[in-house]
């Protein structure tokens, strides 16, 4: 599932929170659906928790292997309770199972969609 940062991206949300580190028309993946939000890979390189309606779907494709829990649509191994309490608390077996689960949903999303853009969609390069 491919995403797109819309223009109030950075807009505090009702409870206060900001989300600087997403790029307005900048194009992620998404890791997971926790009820009304996303965990995308921020462009710090984090998985963060952000509300769906900052964001515009460009593909709605859910990869097969996903699993849904409730509210919570991911892959399995997300789902194992203490998943992202582990990940944030920096255990590296944690960090690297994100990391090749996030690899192959970037693999995922390219097959159908191409490479990832690194840049904001319509962003302007500086001239040579």
């Amino acid at each position: 599932m491919r995403v797109i940062a819309t223009s109030f991206i950075h807009e505090t949300d009702p409870k206060g929170l900001e989300y600087p580190y997403f790029s307005e028309n900048r194009a992620y993946v998404v890791c997971s659906i926790e009820g009304e939000h996303y965990r995308l890979r921020a462009d710090h390189g984090d998985p963060v928790l952000v509300w769906k309606d900052r964001f515009v779907v460009l593909d709605p494709v859910i990869p097969s292997w996903f699993l849904t829990d409730d509210d919570y649509c991911a892959p399995g191994a997300f789902l194992v309770p203490g998943f992202w309490e582990r990940y944030f608390d920096h255990d590296k077996r944690f960090e690297r199972l994100f990391e090749l689960e996030y690899q192959r949903l970037v693999a995922d999303d390219a097959s159908r969609n191409g490479p990832l853009p690194l840049e904001p969609l319509g962003a302007r390069r500086p001239l040579p």
